[in-house]
């Protein structure tokens, strides 16, 4: 309903402040370049309606902030310059002042306030709390708790936003744009009215059952007769959870048994763009057989997808993908991952294979270590019981009785480890 804010004839009653407001609470948050295209105001005329927008959160006189806030100046313009040391007194005054005025400022924050990115070169304008329950009541809606975004949620509302501002800047005026709040609320009705059957009485009712994931669009554009699904992607979402999402628009078209409207994806850079088409949808396409429905999908870099809008360029980078009509699988596409699917299946095979066999050799050298350990300390022990026996002789290693003699009456007393066998007459 952005565009309804803005046409004077719909709704003639509403302030310019109140119909940024709307714009605002559509769109969630915007740079005043982007508002400057959207609403097709001057800067004067932007500025005006900000600053009436925060003017609702003043207090009951109108200048009464302004005489504070020049009363507290010329106080500390006074004490800095001045030879006499300040009181605690005007001390005191100006702490107060300056709440009263850090108050005030909270009190505009809560009808509009403003961000800046990272390099504070951009300034991001979002509805507060007071702003957004003000809009909710001339819609008659109810919100829930205000919650502030991240930078990086700031970033991808503002990213979603330039979608249309790239279409507006190529002369294109949309018949709708809706958020995501209003892209659910549509899909809701496609859902209910592809669900509906008699009841018996002459009348039509939703049937009460399951009919498809519940997806979030980022937003959703009406093109003369063409909607399409939009999805910003910066590259947040990774493994399970950016194919989850490619899955459930699949899962949503065969629950549906309908063509759904197609999704396009803008991401802001090519690599990402890439991965995207020519690798993560692809895997989730490989799931399904070959007759399996699927929606179309167009993906571009940020700009390309005006195209797209334009005239229909970019349809072929979508339908090497997602088909030639749109609603089947490219058979070569699916072929060559089935293919690559099964190489690797095949390659896990043997390495299972070589690291089995390995593990086996791994195990024999072991236990081969172990044995060899236990023999050697066994020998290490009968070798120091045969000192020890020599040591012990009549008359140690000067007697008459020789090395051999003592070997043999201590491997008869003792044996020898192994069992193995000596010749007396054996020399050491």
């Amino acid at each position: 309903m952005i565009f309804d804010w803005l046409d004077e004839q719909k709704i003639p009653e509403l302030t310019k402040s109140e119909r940024l407001m709307g714009v605002l609470f559509d769109l969630g948050m915007a740079t005043a370049d982007q508002l400057e295209v959207i609403t097709g105001w001057s800067k004067r005329q932007l500025k005006d309606a900000r600053e009436g927008i925060r003017s609702r959160g003043k207090s009951g006189e109108p200048k009464a902030e302004e005489q504070l806030l020049h009363q507290v100046v010329k106080q500390v313009r006074s004490m800095v310059g001045g030879e006499v040391p300040a009181t605690e007194n005007q001390l005191q005054w100006i702490r107060n002042g300056l709440r009263a005025l850090a108050k005030s400022e909270v009190r505009k924050d809560e009808w509009l306030k403003f961000y800046t990115t990272f390099q504070r070169e951009v300034v991001i304008y979002t509805l507060g709390s007071q702003g957004n329950r003000y809009v909710a009541d001339l819609l008659g809606r109810t919100l829930g708790s205000y919650r502030e975004l991240s930078p990086g949620q700031r970033l991808h509302t503002v990213g979603t936003t330039e979608i249309l501002v790239r279409l507006l800047r190529a002369g294109i005026r949309p018949q709708q744009w809706l958020n995501t709040r209003e892209t659910t609320d549509r899909l809701k009705r496609i859902r209910e009215q592809w669900n509906m059957e008699p009841d018996g009485q002459g009348s039509w009712e939703v049937k009460r059952e399951y009919i498809g994931p519940h997806i979030l669009p980022d937003a959703s554009v009406q093109i003369e007769d063409q909607w399409y699904w939009i999805e910003y992607d910066r590259g947040s979402k990774t493994g399970e959870k950016i194919r989850d999402q490619l899955d459930q628009y699949i899962q949503l078209r065969a629950k549906l048994g309908k063509p759904i409207d197609p999704v396009v994806w803008v991401t802001p850079n090519v690599e990402r763009t890439e991965e995207l088409r020519d690798r993560i949808y692809p895997k989730v396409l490989a799931k399904y057989p070959e007759s399996f429905p699927v929606p179309t999908m167009y993906f571009f870099t940020e700009g390309e997808e005006t195209g797209l809008f334009v005239n229909g360029e970019g349809k072929k980078t979508a339908e090497v993908v997602a088909g030639a009509s749109g609603e089947t699988q490219s058979s070569e596409e699916i072929q060559r991952i089935r293919e690559e699917r099964d190489q690797m299946e095949e390659q896990v095979q043997e390495l299972r294979t070589e690291l089995e066999r390995k593990e086996s050799r791994i195990e024999y050298l072991t236990r081969m270590v172990e044995e060899n350990q236990r023999g050697k300390s066994e020998w290490e022990d009968w070798t120091r019981g045969l000192v020890e026996h020599l040591q012990n002789q009549q008359g140690g290693f000067l007697s008459k009785v020789t090395p051999a003699q003592s070997l043999g009456e201590y491997v008869q007393r003792q044996g020898t480890p192994g069992g193995l066998k000596f010749n007396e007459t054996s020399q050491l």
